[in-house]
């Protein structure tokens, strides 16, 4: 069997081999590539010999073949490929592949994620054969294969790529019937983004941060997705999604950008590495990230996140301007714009977004009534101030720590 050789691909690093005494105290593997590249063979020989049971392979090696029957026989045929990459990035570049060779034999690419899973089990399946004729995957077996996994998606049955149902394009989202256009700060924060491809937004519920997001990614004119993240502080739920989302941008329609929104902050610091291995390959594809949370989190984790020190904003409220861009979008009086954009400024914390939202939508619904001027500063709030301020409560609640939902619970 002379034309049979053996690649051994693997995501661990090389290990060292007790005893081994090599020229350089290099590990074997790393010896064996040397022979291949023309060091001598015989300390390798040797350290075969000291660390393999009795078998074939010993018994030749004991036959004292000479350096070319070694080198031929048995070093030049083996590769190591060790510390390659895997995971969820390595499962789309595979759908990625196999959707190129799908849509070049006319079949649906929808159906690359289903067949780069079956695909792996036929290798697997082929490699565990005993019989060494059939022990070998060709070229013409790839195309066969291909055909007979995509026949549920010929003519009449196709199938394509479906997003998950947490994922939508940005441009899809209904944003606000009333919506400041921010435009200094859109134009700031998408600086930093071009020029770190990764930004993170964090703020108190009720900010703005997912409009925000969504802003900067239409001013783009790019495609981007938006996965919801909002609820999940499971840790192993946000990694599934986060996993799923390579698979969606890979075989979606030339994605640029992703919004990982409403994201939790504790998740993200225990797993700060697998976020950080996303963010950089959305950089090697050219691709940008914005992640919106609750909360910052330490410098250490930001770093291990893969996060430039200037990408962490936070989400700021509403001018006295930008709210009365909000009213001047209604049916408010023209001449008195400013006057009740001050006073919702004033009435909603300093302008508050979600509160300021409520409030336009609620003084627009009611006719803009004079009297309404002074209803949050004499006696009970309006209802719209009261709703929106008890929402946010509910969602603070749910975004503080456990030790910050009972020190909240005390306070109230």
């Amino acid at each position: 069997m002379t034309e049979v050789s053996l690649v051994v691909h693997t995501n661990m690093e090389i290990g060292i081999e007790s005893g081994a005494n090599l020229p350089g105290g290099v590990t074997g593997i790393a010896y064996w590539h040397a022979v291949n590249a023309g060091a001598d063979a015989a300390p390798l020989k040797d350290l075969l010999l000291a660390t393999q049971q009795s078998g074939k392979l010993r018994s030749w090696l004991e036959s004292n073949p000479d350096e070319d029957a070694l080198r031929s026989r048995l070093f030049e045929r083996v590769t190591w490929r060790t510390g390659q990459p895997s995971g969820a990035a390595q499962n789309a570049l595979l759908a990625e592949l196999i959707a190129g060779r799908l849509a070049a034999l006319e079949l649906p690419v929808g159906l690359a994620q289903r067949v780069a899973a079956e695909i792996v089990e036929r290798i697997f399946a082929a490699a565990s054969e005993t019989d060494s004729a059939l022990r070998r995957l060709t070229a013409s077996d790839l195309q066969e294969f291909l055909h007979e996994v995509a026949r549920p998606g010929q003519p009449g049955h196709e199938t394509r790529w479906a997003r998950a149902s947490w994922t939508a394009q940005v441009e899809e989202i209904d944003l606000p019937d009333h919506l400041a256009g921010r435009t200094a700060l859109i134009k700031e924060l998408s600086a930093i983004l071009n020029e770190t491809q990764a930004l993170w937004l964090h703020g108190a519920s009720g900010t703005g941060k997912s409009t925000l997001a969504s802003q900067i990614a239409l001013a783009s004119r790019a495609n981007w997705l938006e996965v919801d993240f909002r609820g999940l502080t499971s840790p192993s739920d946000m990694l599934l999604r986060l996993d799923r989302t390579y698979t969606d941008i890979t075989l979606g329609d030339d994605v640029r950008g992703v919004i990982l929104d409403d994201i939790d902050s504790d998740s993200v610091v225990k797993h700060a590495g697998r976020l950080g291995r996303f963010i950089n390959w959305m950089r090697q594809r050219g691709g940008h990230v914005v992640v919106t949370s609750t909360r910052m989190f330490s410098p250490a984790s930001f770093q291990a996140a893969q996060f430039n020190a200037n990408a962490e904003k936070n989400s700021p409220y509403l001018s006295v301007e930008e709210v009365v861009e909000l009213v001047a979008q209604t049916s408010a009086p023209s001449d008195q714009a400013e006057a009740w954009g001050l006073f919702i400024h004033i009435a909603t914390s300093g302008g508050h977004p979600q509160m300021a939202a409520a409030k336009v939508v609620s003084l627009n619904h009611r006719g803009w009534p004079k009297d309404a001027l002074i209803e949050d500063f004499c006696g009970t709030p309006s209802e719209a101030i009261e709703l929106t301020r008890a929402e946010a409560q509910r969602r603070l609640l749910e975004d503080a720590t456990e030790h910050g939902r009972a020190l909240l619970k005390r306070l109230g």
